[in-house]
């Protein structure tokens, strides 16, 4: 199980990070001018994601984000040597890089020991440089630095991509809007205006912090967008996700991505420490809403008539309780 670290395991972490950068065969001269770089602290843990692999109540495996660097850096992953190669690194990977994506980063930086090197391209690591680490036994030494796209992060499943989109792609996001023309005729009488796209970066209710929003798109092979999510972290309470908008271009429905793109953004919200998402659909769509119950979203209220466009449309909000999973 992944779960957050405790600020008391401190020294359970600094021992496991030890052990495991001891297991590469360094001096004990070298591990002991890395004493600060490998230790971990209550301190550090409150203020940086860090999560665990617990094991029936053991350690096995740590990660911990440094969200102070831009982009964001993997600032640690040590795995028990005893528990090396059973999968505990990946995971971690894995549930860090939903987590970041989930907070609109795109890439993680990796700042590499070199045993570990192999282990981040097999996960789809870039290779951008090298710095310089010396060690008394090798004066060659390098540690070579990393990109990790967050689509890639070791996912063996390859659910459908979803990039935090920004608002110098809106003439991208235009295009789908304009794609999906049969959605906004049903939702407001008219096609989407022709800033709609751009506009739906700025789009929140009063009072919600700009950080709130998240625009996701998926690609296609040809730079194309194939479908978009939007919404809101912590809306209308902390830990619940509202989705505002999915769309998908026509040519590609019908074939299961819509679904695949539900189950990606779930297990976002869920890495990122949401514990539900809600969302609207209009009364007079009644396949949008079988989709979502196909998916589990089960009813949360009526919501009354509101004007959208040209037209007034009452809805009917529905919910879904993620796991812990």
């Amino acid at each position: 199980m992944i779960r957050a670290a405790r600020p008391d395991e401190w020294p359970e972490l600094t021992r496991l990070a030890h052990a495991a950068k001891a297991s590469w065969g360094y001096a004990a001269a070298d591990l002991e001018a890395w004493r600060d770089d490998l230790s971990f602290s209550a301190v550090s843990i409150r203020a940086q994601p860090t999560f665990v692999v617990d094991d029936g109540g053991a350690v096995r495996a740590v990660l911990q984000l440094d969200t102070r660097a831009r982009p964001w850096e993997i600032g640690a992953l040590w795995v028990d040597p005893g528990a090396m190669r059973q999968g505990h690194g990946r995971a971690l990977m894995r549930h860090a890089a939903a987590y970041a994506l989930g907070r609109g980063q795109a890439v993680l930086a990796i700042d590499a020991d070199p045993n570990a090197a192999a282990f981040y391209r097999g996960l789809g690591a870039q290779p951008v440089g090298e710095v310089a680490a010396p060690t008394a036994g090798d004066p060659g030494r390098v540690r070579p630095q990393l990109l990790l796209p967050l689509d890639a992060a070791g996912d063996d499943k390859r659910p459908p991509v979803l990039r935090p989109l920004a608002r110098a792609q809106a003439s991208e996001l235009q295009v789908l809007y304009d794609a999906c023309a049969d959605y906004f005729v049903h939702a407001q009488g008219a096609a989407a205006s022709a800033d709609a796209a751009l506009a739906e970066f700025d789009d929140r209710p009063d009072g919600v912090p700009a950080e709130a929003k998240f625009v996701f798109g998926s690609l296609q092979p040809d730079g194309r967008c194939a479908a978009m999510v939007e919404g809101l972290r912590d809306y209308p309470l902390a830990g619940v996700w509202y989705l505002g908008l999915m769309l998908v271009r026509p040519a590609l429905r019908s074939q299961g991505l819509g679904a695949a793109l539900v189950r990606r953004l779930e297990h976002l919200a869920r890495a990122a420490g949401a514990r539900e998402i809600r969302l609207c659909v209009f009364d007079t769509a009644p396949r949008s809403r079988a989709f979502w119950e196909r998916n589990g979203y089960r009813v949360f209220r009526a919501v009354p008539a509101t004007q959208f466009g040209a037209k007034r449309q009452a809805r009917t909000e529905l919910h879904k309780l993620l796991d812990a999973s």
